[in-house]
């Protein structure tokens, strides 16, 4: 079978270890809007979150992208942190990268087609920008007192400290930003466990769509942004997808995890669609929505090439060249969106295969630091690296479609007790309006070479055949 290539255009803009490593809690900010004026409307803000969570032995780095309606003015994000956080601005690129490689891919069942000579059988067919201070630094006034003010990227940001929580909330809504009464208590309920908070909102002259992902840096293997403030500014339950890079395949052992029943998987031949968001949907609903699917964990999965079940390379067409690995992809996607042409970044690339822990500072003694894993100003592989061995880091996927209720306590984020991969690849088992040519099969047998099944088949009226190639998401 030849190896071709799937060609996607991504957008121009898109346990041996396991008692060394901490339980870290995973979690990420509120966002807010005034309150709709109808009681009857829907209050949500936020339509999706995603996120990108970096674990090792020196520090946390968490990710967000949110995806938010409303008007530009309205939005304000309020992030508790640990003492000693700070806040980046990322690029979508970097999102963009995780989702092309991480995402599932249905393929469609093998089906039986009308046999030629050919013998081949048939198959299923940065650091921020710190600009000018708003704020100012120092005493808040009024019990608060201002840690840090700047700008990272389209955001006005303020990092503060205070020893009352209802202190904090005043002094947000004295500087504009909109804090719901509901979400006061939660605020005050991190105060008093001594977190800091990181507020951010859109600065004048910008529109929701200048709004780009973030990255908060907190020193040491310790919990960044708590999941009690997500409940901010969603409807009934809200989707997130989670990545998460570290030594190991992670899970989320406070909820329970679901499989994904891929008999129930179907494929539709005359819509070449399946209904894997169905099926989705029926393992996330189970025990009331407590559920995670885990939809990709693989080591090395950054610098990896994929091959599909059909034998077909994994590649994306970005700037006039086919990119194969998430790096590449990443790197690539990064000029792209920036309207510049991509770089050389072989050699960055290369060194993903070290195992070398990355540093976060130059050495003297030659240490590989998450500079030397930056291409141009592509720099989110070099800081989810720092603290890991490239050559030993896993990319674990995991997905959740959470009740608000749910969003009530922290999520822990730990080792998994399953260190086995996880492929983006799977087969369905049905076939909805197939070829008139070609029928699903009676009945496999691994004693008789595909050849052989086709002749005695054969005997039975079933023909058998040239390939069927067709494939969806």
């Amino acid at each position: 079978m030849n190896v071709t290539s799937w060609s996607w255009a991504l957008g121009a803009s898109a346990l041996a270890l396991a008692v060394l490593v901490p339980r870290v809690a995973l979690a990420c900010g509120g966002a807010f809007a005034p309150p709709v004026p109808t009681p009857d409307a829907e209050t949500t803000v936020v339509t999706g979150n995603r996120m990108v969570y970096a674990v090792s032995g020196e520090r946390t780095v968490l990710w967000s992208s949110l995806e938010y309606t409303g008007a530009p003015e309205d939005f304000s994000w309020v992030l508790p942190v640990r003492p000693g956080a700070y806040l980046e601005a990322s690029t979508e690129a970097w999102f963009e990268a995780l989702e092309a490689v991480t995402a599932t891919r249905v393929s469609a069942p093998q089906l039986h087609c009308a046999y030629d000579d050919s013998g081949s059988g048939c198959i299923g067919c940065a650091g921020g920008d710190l600009g000018k201070s708003v704020y100012g630094s120092g005493d808040g006034g009024d019990g608060v007192t201002v840690v840090h003010a700047g700008t990272v990227g389209p955001y006005d940001t303020v990092t503060l400290e205070s020893q009352s929580g209802d202190t904090l909330s005043a002094w947000l809504v004295g500087k504009g930003y909109v804090v719901p009464d509901d979400v006061k208590p939660i605020i005050a309920a991190y105060v008093a466990e001594g977190f800091d908070f990181i507020a951010l909102r859109l600065a004048p002259g910008y529109g929701v769509q200048n709004m780009r992902p973030v990255r908060v840096v907190t020193p040491g293997p310790v919990g960044l942004l708590p999941l009690r403030m997500v409940a901010a500014g969603m409807g009934s339950s809200v989707a997130v997808t989670l990545y998460v890079i570290g030594e190991q395949r992670y899970a989320l052992p406070d909820l329970e995890e679901s499989e994904l029943d891929t008999h129930e998987l179907a494929f539709d031949f005359a819509t070449e669609r399946s209904n894997y968001a169905d099926v989705r949907a029926s393992a996330l609903a189970w025990n009331l929505g407590y559920r995670y699917l885990t939809t990709f964990a693989d080591r090395g999965a950054l610098s990896k090439r994929y091959v599909d079940l059909e034998g077909d390379s994994l590649g994306f067409s970005i700037g006039g060249s086919t990119r194969g690995t998430l790096a590449e992809i990443y790197f690539a996607q990064a000029q792209s969106d920036a309207g510049l042409t991509p770089l050389n970044c072989s050699a960055v690339t290369a060194r993903l295969s070290e195992d070398r822990a990355v540093k976060d500072d130059a050495l003297p003694n030659g240490e590989l630091t998450r500079g030397a894993l930056a291409c141009g100003k592509a720099d989110d592989i070099g800081v989810a690296l720092v603290g890991l061995h490239p050559s030993r880091t896993w990319l674990t996927r995991v997905e959740l479609d959470l009740p608000r209720e749910a969003l009530t306590r922290d999520c822990v984020v730990a080792p998994s007790s399953s260190q086995s991969p996880v492929s983006q690849f799977v087969r369905a088992m049905k076939a909805e309006n197939p070829p008139a040519d070609c029928q699903q099969p009676l009945f496999e047998s691994s004693l008789v070479t595909r050849r052989g099944a086709a002749a005695w088949l054969g005997m039975f009226g079933l023909a058998l055949a040239s390939r069927y190639r067709r494939r969806s998401r």
